[in-house]
């Protein structure tokens, strides 16, 4: 028997999958992230484990792997590349190293959600990230390159603005939200001013701020003005991110879909409504994903089977 694996690493946590060669799943578990650009050290350790937990879920014997897939958020460069290859090569046991594919995660969303070979697969998680293929098989990203750099309408960024908002209404120097309440419920305290001492605190990172983008969900259902303003403005970065990409690949005209995943997308803002309105290439379908891009990572290594 053939066994395959598919991993989807991220910055919040580690989904391992493990299929037969007829493609039955025989177990799927979540473990710890598995973040390259934190800690070289921790992912290693938390892809192993995960791993290893799932093989001892299949109720199998696997020494080895026929052929596994892993989609890695931070894989952004040829050097991130090396290294995760080099400590997955380190942790998991795959038949032959042609066998291992590593990707960065938006290529595993697709195949999870669409049978098109080309579109734009748009992550908002954690973190956001843009890619896509175009029916010649040209390749592009957008974004992706962590929180300093870009992010645009992660829940990093939708809390970050939650955070903000808070502190200006607080202030007077913008408009009064009801952020500025639900912020202090939410760390227990009474004035804006004692975030500080909260958010720059060693630890408290991007994770972290990515959970406070839940108030602006909060905010938005009882009609706060500026929440609304920051999930409207994701939005439009989420257009932003699919126009640059779409226009990369001389897409704009073309019909294709695009393949939206993350937890940003399971907010009651109406995203998959106002998204378009800020796209440039009208013949597009957006598409929310509602599976889980570790089944995309397992189509993908499944394919090695036909290829021997």
């Amino acid at each position: 028997m053939k066994y395959i694996l598919g991993v989807d690493a991220g910055a919040t946590k580690t989904t391992a999958q493990i299929a037969n060669e007829e493609g039955k799943v025989l177990a799927t578990v979540v473990g710890a992230a598995a973040n390259l650009q934190t800690s070289q050290k921790d992912f290693k350790k938390n892809i192993k484990e995960t791993v290893n937990v799932a093989i001892k879920e299949s109720g199998q014997e696997i020494a080895q792997f026929f052929a596994a897939c892993f989609g890695v958020a931070g894989v952004n460069t040829s050097d991130d590349w090396q290294e995760a290859r080099r400590l997955i090569s380190g942790a998991v046991k795959v038949q032959s190293p042609n066998n291992l594919l590593l990707y960065n995660d938006t290529k595993i969303v697709r195949p999870a959600c669409s049978n098109n070979e080309f579109g734009i697969t748009v992550i908002a998680g954690t973190g956001s990230n843009f890619y896509g293929i175009n029916s010649a098989g040209q390749e592009t990203y957008a974004g992706g390159l962590d929180y300093i750099l870009s992010d645009e309408a992660s829940g990093y960024w939708i809390g970050l603005n939650v955070l903000r908002a808070a502190v200006r209404s607080a202030d007077g120097r913008g408009e009064k939200s009801m952020l500025e309440d639900l912020v202090l419920e939410y760390f227990k305290i009474k004035g804006a001013r004692a975030l500080a001492d909260i958010v720059y605190e060693e630890g408290y990172g991007k994770r972290d701020i990515a959970e406070i983008s839940k108030l602006a969900d909060e905010a938005y259902m009882k009609d706060d003005k500026v929440a609304t303003e920051i999930l409207e403005n994701a939005a439009n970065e989420i257009a932003a991110g699919i126009n640059a990409v779409a226009k990369k690949l001389d897409m704009e005209k073309e019909n294709f879909d695009i393949v939206a995943i993350g937890g940003v997308f399971n907010s009651p803002f109406p995203f998959d409504e106002k998204v378009p309105k800020y796209m440039t290439c009208p013949n597009a379908e957006l598409i929310i994903c509602d599976k889980d891009p570790v089944e995309g990572a397992v189509k993908l290594a499944l394919k090695l089977i036909g290829q021997e």
